[in-house]
């Protein structure tokens, strides 16, 4: 348990309830109107200070994904699942909600679902369990109990005593602290919902316990370690306590991302802005899908608060020893061992190009750290050691290889962590290691199968790789090269995918395809002239396509060649007469260089 031991709860004395016996039970027969509890509205819960921010845009990652499955039904299927969470889920921006402590009464944890005064209370990932909980368990239906807590939902924006959150105005130096965690022995859940929560405990200058509970009896050495290695200004004040547990007053945080759904519209302002306008944003209708997308497109501000916290951290680190490209190995004694099958053949194709096989579990939390933070590409299969993409650099390449039964339950999870990097993450959906690969496992029955790769998708992860680094063979055919260059696209790994390309110049200049792909590289990494070369050969092969000419001619004012804006608007104007009107309304500036 690193430096210090954890001390029992019984020693914190003063407001903590009874352990012997469960008093937090969840009653989810209860109706959507008396089961969630309404900030705002229900008595019992005030933050410590005045509200002034609830979020904020902020930059995406640069997330793809790729099917490569032996089997065309899970790649059609996995192809869906990538489009709908990169294209029509996707935001414009990520929304970071923010955190707060607030003060509560009457709180009961049991396992890992939080009441207060005999509510379920809704925030950050134990918000979305307690959401699902009720759907699951509430009535025999399960479309009729989202139905149910949507309108209880939309009722609540709705009432007129829902003005805002009070303020809580007595002294909180001494109140315990509570956080419940899922359970301490999954490093992702602990990484990412219950480290990020010592933030609020930080910047209240909280003096008093900080009471981490935890479902099932299990304590990974992890926890302790990383409290110790990130926040040693606090860490003797933390206790581990399993669940259940009650205490008559407490703080604990309270993230938005759920209050968005019940607050009065005219109190938390609409994130409609960045949302795709289509069926799966509903705005303030808080149904599973609109869920989903808010999930996939949204950040807790603390969390980027932790990532900042562990830089700072490792200011100063010697790093010399730390690999900058590395294959991370799961421990072969791990009670949840799933290894890779072929990983083997996988590894050595990435050796040759400089990576080191590394475990985490081999190193500090501060070396863990620093590990992302100066990667240039991570490697592995699906595991929790993703929750560490937390910490990587923003031009660092996170690279899981998985299966379509982690692209349906999974992917979603771990999305959210790339945008708290702004990092580039990149899933290879290839195949289950079990008795009927042909078919997709499900979940609830059979658990979480392991990865299986084969010599094909093996060659694919690696012809991709080798572009990223820069370490590629010149002799791949055609159909290797456009592969490989729709994969660097679609990561957006430009500055890559210009040199993979400049390397080629004899299929680039042969194919519409490639000559498309190259543009678009040499337009992302800020080279108008080049740009416009590969768009003159691509209109030369094809005069078909008006969204090459007038590409071009958006090009003519940044090359600052308007001869070829006159000569280009002409060529528009006969070849796409249909078009040319509703084009010249867009180029206000040639009118403007036309009338000059």
């Amino acid at each position: 348990m690193g430096r210090r031991l954890v001390r029992l709860i019984g020693q914190l004395g003063g407001t903590v309830a009874k352990n012997d016996t469960d008093t937090s039970q969840v009653d989810f027969s209860k109706s959507a109107e008396d089961f969630f509890f309404r900030p705002g509205i229900d008595a019992g819960l005030a933050s410590c200070d005045a509200i002034t921010q609830y979020w904020q845009p902020t930059g995406r990652a640069k997330i793809a994904g790729f099917a490569i499955s032996k089997f065309d039904d899970h790649n059609r299927r996995v192809s869906d699942i990538i489009d709908g969470y990169t294209n029509r889920r996707a935001f414009s921006a990520a929304i970071e909600f923010n955190t707060v402590p607030v003060v509560v009464d009457h709180l009961n944890v049991h396992k890992n679902l939080l009441t207060v005064s005999g509510r379920g209370f809704m925030s950050g990932a134990g918000g979305s369990r307690l959401r699902n909980q009720f759907i699951w368990n509430h009535g025999p239906n399960g479309y009729e109990n989202e139905a149910e807590m949507v309108a209880c939902f939309e009722a609540a924006q709705s009432t007129k005593a829902n003005t805002g959150i009070p303020v809580y105005g007595g002294d909180t130096s001494q109140i315990p602290f509570v956080i419940e965690a899922r359970n301490l022995k999954n490093y992702f859940h602990f990484l990412t919902e219950t480290l990020p929560r010592l933030e609020i405990a930080v910047a209240i200058d909280h003096r008093g316990p900080i009471v981490i509970t935890y479902a099932d009896q299990i304590v990974g050495g992890f926890v302790m370690a990383f409290i110790n290695a990130l926040y040693p200004e606090i860490a003797d004040q933390v206790t581990l306590q399993p669940a259940p547990y009650s205490v008559d007053r407490a703080l604990t945080t309270l993230t938005f991302d759920h209050y968005y759904f019940q607050a009065n519209p005219a109190t938390l302002p609409s994130v409609d802005d960045h949302a795709p306008r289509s069926w799966v944003w509903q705005g303030r209708r808080a149904t599973r899908g609109t869920f989903l997308t808010l999930e996939l497109n949204r950040i807790h501000d603390i969390q980027r608060k932790l990532r900042r916290r562990a830089f700072a951290a490792i200011a100063g680190l010697e790093t010399a020893h730390l690999p900058r490209r590395f294959w991370v190995e799961r421990s072969g004694s791990a009670a949840r061992d799933r290894a890779l099958k072929n990983e083997k053949k996988l590894v050595d194709q990435l050796k040759l190009i400089g990576f080191e096989v590394i475990r985490f579990e081999d190193y500090s939390p501060l070396e863990q750290i620093a590990l992302m933070a100066n990667c240039e590409v991570m490697a592995s299969h699906h595991g929790a050691g993703y929750a560490n993409m937390m910490f990587a650099a923003a031009d660092a390449h996170v690279i899981e290889i998985s299966t379509p039964q982690v692209a349906a339950a999974r992917w979603s999870d771990f999305i959210p962590l790339a945008h708290v990097a702004g990092c580039h993450y990149v899933s290879f959906f290839a195949d289950h290691d079990w008795a009927t690969p042909e078919k997709e496992p499900k979940y609830d029955k059979d658990g979480l199968v392991p990865v299986a790769v084969h010599e094909a998708s093996i060659k694919t992860i690696a012809r991709y790789v080798r572009g990223l680094t820069g370490d590629f063979p010149t002799n791949a055919n055609k159909n290797e090269v456009i592969l490989t260059a729709r994969h660097l696209r679609r990561s957006k790994s430009f500055k890559a995918l210009r040199r993979y390309l400049d390397a080629f110049p004899k299929y680039v200049q042969a194919d519409s395809t490639l000559l498309q792909i190259y543009a678009k590289a040499c337009d992302e990494t800020g080279d108008p002239h080049t740009t416009f070369d590969a768009l003159s050969a691509l209109w030369d092969m094809d005069r078909t396509r008006f969204q090459t000419l007038e590409w071009m001619i958006w090009l003519t004012k940044r090359i600052k060649r308007p001869d070829l804006s006159h000569l280009l608007v002409e060529e528009h104007a006969n070849t796409f007469p249909d078009r040319h009107d509703a084009f010249l309304s867009k180029i206000r500036w040639y009118q403007r260089l036309k009338s000059g």
